[in-house]
């Protein structure tokens, strides 16, 4: 293998390294959300998920853009990735399988946040009626003179 493409897949892990730092050093949303909002919910876990595949996607994407021609380089981070989500998920790695498992989880993702704000518009909603039942009550005893 040519050492220049070693170091270059070398490079690629830095940069995927670098961005998951920055991404918590700069407060990215959707770490956000796994780290500290929704910590421990089944959404957590889902949007943890898919986070790290976003993750291990982006290291294929930056090996794409050297357009190395020694396969030996894709070998050698096909194999680590292939073992890596093989330990983690138990199951084999595939990168047709890894985009379609990113797309649905962008989609589980998506429709549970419409639902959290769902649920966060009805809380406004009954908290605003409340609210205005309370007054309504208010005015009433005020007409009768009850305290």
């Amino acid at each position: 293998m040519d050492i220049r493409s070693y170091i270059s897949l070398l490079n690629v892990a830095k940069q995927s390294r670098k961005r998951l730092v920055d991404d918590f050093y700069e407060n990215n949303a959707n770490l956000f959300d796994v780290l500290y909002d929704s910590a421990g919910s089944e959404a957590s876990k889902i949007k943890a998920e898919f986070y790290e595949l976003k993750w291990i996607q982006y290291h294929f994407d930056k090996i794409k853009e050297l357009e190395i021609e020694d396969n030996a380089v894709y070998s050698i981070f096909t194999d680590f990735y292939r073992d890596y989500i093989k330990d983690i998920y138990s199951s084999d790695f595939d990168p047709v399988i890894l985009n379609t498992k990113i797309k649905e989880l962008n989609v589980i993702i998506s429709q549970t946040d419409k639902w959290e704000d769902n649920v966060k518009q009805i809380e406004v909603s009954f908290k605003k009626e409340k609210k205005l039942l309370k007054q309504r009550i208010d005015e009433l005893k005020a007409k009768k003179g009850v305290k």
